[in-house]
């Protein structure tokens, strides 16, 4: 009687994967994912999803090519490959999540998308993930209105969470490492430039706390810190931020910029110290 039970609980189980495959498959098509993210992402901007291909990715996955969500005001989010696998456990217990790697702007991206809620894909959920070898000239939605950055390669952690229906209105972490770049400055103490760039910032709703943000070049050195208030047009958020630099190697020049204005304008006090 063991023996059968176990025999008929085997079966039973790799019939529930193999019809979860089969559902993934013909759920997941890409004219159903393209219909899917978008209606997910109605009312954020978003003007167009594409899908080149879609195909099963064991073990329970797809493997998706040619990804773009593109957005109206012309930034776009792009993914030459990304695999997506669902967690057996989660899905059992009546949750979706995910994880999902992807190669994108000559980097890679890895991480876990947790919705929170069982038997619902709304929300609250939680968006963890890592990246490196990032191109940044490559990610258009990072261009910068000022003209301050110009190349590099980053890497990096985020950590998003957000109630159902106030995705706008989450919480989160995030860590970035920055090196051969090109930071260029309107302020003329600081017309040398920066090659790299270091910084850690949480937020919640619209307030970003900059707990680090540290800028390292030839010619200077020094730190930020402060707010920015985030506005859904980014190049329109409100910056709050004191910066405090020295020369290389000479530390008794010491000077102090406050940092006001919005991303796109932003307004800068040099304030000569001693």
């Amino acid at each position: 009687m063991g023996k059968y039970f176990k025999a008929a609980a085997a079966a039973t189980l790799a019939l529930l994967i193999a019809l979860l495959l089969l559902g993934s498959w013909l759920l997941f098509s890409p004219d159903r994912l393209r219909s899917g993210i978008a209606s997910m992402l109605s009312g954020k901007g978003v003007s167009e999803v594409a899908i080149s291909s879609c195909r099963p990715a064991f073990p329970l996955g797809m493997r998706m090519s040619g990804v773009a969500v593109r957005f109206r005001k012309g930034a776009s989010l792009e993914a030459g490959e990304l695999v997506v696998r669902f967690r057996f456990a989660s899905l059992l217990g009546g949750r979706l999540s995910l994880d999902f790697d992807a190669g994108a702007y000559g980097g890679r991206i890895n991480g876990k998308l947790e919705f929170l809620r069982a038997f619902s894909a709304s929300g609250p959920f939680r968006l963890a993930l890592d990246f490196a070898g990032i191109r940044v000239s490559e990610c258009k939605f990072l261009d910068s209105p000022a003209g301050l950055l110009k190349g590099g390669i980053a890497r990096g952690s985020l950590d998003y969470r957000a109630a159902a229906g106030r995705n706008s209105q989450g919480e989160g972490a995030l860590r970035i490492a920055v090196r051969e770049a090109d930071f260029k400055s309107g302020i003329p103490a600081l017309a040398g430039g920066f090659n790299s760039a270091e910084a850690e910032a949480s937020w919640q709703g619209n307030a970003m706390q900059i707990r680090k943000f540290h800028l390292s070049g030839r010619d200077v050195q020094g730190s930020f810190r402060g707010r920015v208030f985030l506005h859904d047009d980014f190049s329109r958020s409100r910056l709050s931020m004191k910066g405090d630099f020295a020369p290389a190697g000479n530390p008794r020049q010491a000077f102090s910029v406050v940092v006001t204005g919005t991303v796109a304008e932003p307004a800068a006090n040099l304030i000569q110290d001693g």
